[in-house]
């Protein structure tokens, strides 16, 4: 891969990340961990020059000039014909040591949605987004996914395309702490479950397809008695301020979205998220994620639903 006019550092990062396989990166990780200073040493000795154009150009919102871009193009034509890959794993291990928190997101808005920060996803198949540490502990959750280069990381991590199919991720930042609680030794995170919604009444369209027999979901036929039931649910759990209130097993109308965005809109300073009820109507499923004060952080069309 050649780096052109206008790629940074998190082009390079991925690119570099894609060169290893998900067992290779357990294998390489697995053997860095007995690695003495000498060994790190002696990487950090070998790329000097490339690791300063990292750190060089975080002045420039890390894009690469052209100087740069024709030494790490030689660079990294000679890695890719490299044996080791053990050196090239610790020096994205480097790299990434070198790049300061992302802070092009701070003062945006609230909440605000972010691509990946390199625009080489397509061909590495890697995207790179901001990190930031969580205030709880999670030493015991993350003790699966130690031997992975985002266990290294500290301002950034890596998602491998290949493991988010066939969904997509869809990132927002929450540029507050008024969702977490405060508690003695940390954090904490309350989150409610709305019950089972038993007593929806269905429109449904039978279709006899070439796959097979199908019913699809076209609305509700008791709307009002719906509506007046998650509205019921959703003012007893956001009066007791709930962080993250969540509808998973019920059905919803445009009517209650509209009664849960002006209850939260009256109350600003409650700081919860909501994803709503899903909506069924004309042919769609309609998911939508409420942040503080009602804004929509996220509407999102689903085809529709056959069983």
């Amino acid at each position: 891969m050649v780096f052109v006019k206008g790629s940074t550092v998190f082009d390079v990062l991925a690119y570099l990340c894609s060169m290893f396989t998900k067992e290779e990166e357990r294998y390489y990780a697995i053997q860095w961990v007995t690695a003495d200073e000498k060994h790190v040493g002696r990487v950090i000795n070998t790329y000097r020059n490339f690791l300063a154009i990292i750190l060089n150009a975080s002045a420039n919102e890390y894009r690469l000039d052209d100087k740069d871009l024709s030494y790490l193009n030689e660079v990294l034509e000679k890695m890719e014909k490299q044996v080791n890959k053990g050196d090239i794993f610790r020096l994205i291990i480097e790299i990434e040591k070198r790049m300061d928190m992302y802070s092009g997101w701070q003062n945006r808005g609230v909440i605000y949605d972010l691509k990946p920060l390199n625009v080489n996803v397509g061909e590495t198949g890697i995207a790179v987004y901001p990190r930031v540490r969580p205030s709880w502990d999670t030493d015991k959750s993350e003790r699966n996914r130690e031997r992975r280069f985002n266990t290294s990381f500290t301002n950034y991590m890596m998602v491998r395309a290949q493991d988010v199919l066939p969904f997509e991720i869809i990132m927002h930042y929450w540029n507050d702490r008024g969702v977490l609680h405060a508690m003695e030794g940390g954090w904490s995170l309350r989150v409610a479950l709305a019950p089972v919604m038993d007593d929806a009444e269905l429109k449904t369209e039978e279709r006899d397809l070439a796959v097979g027999y199908t019913v699809g979901v076209e609305g509700l036929i008791n709307e009002e008695k719906v509506t007046e039931r998650v509205l019921r649910v959703f003012d007893q759990m956001f009066s007791e301020e709930y962080g993250i209130i969540v509808f998973p097993e019920a059905l919803g109308t445009e009517g209650a979205l509209s009664g849960i965005k002006s209850k939260m809109r009256e109350h600003p300073e409650i700081c919860t998220f909501v994803i709503a009820p899903t909506i069924c109507a004309d042919g769609t499923n309609v998911l939508v994620v409420l942040g503080p004060g009602g804004v929509e952080c996220l509407r999102h069309k689903k085809r529709r639903r056959l069983f």
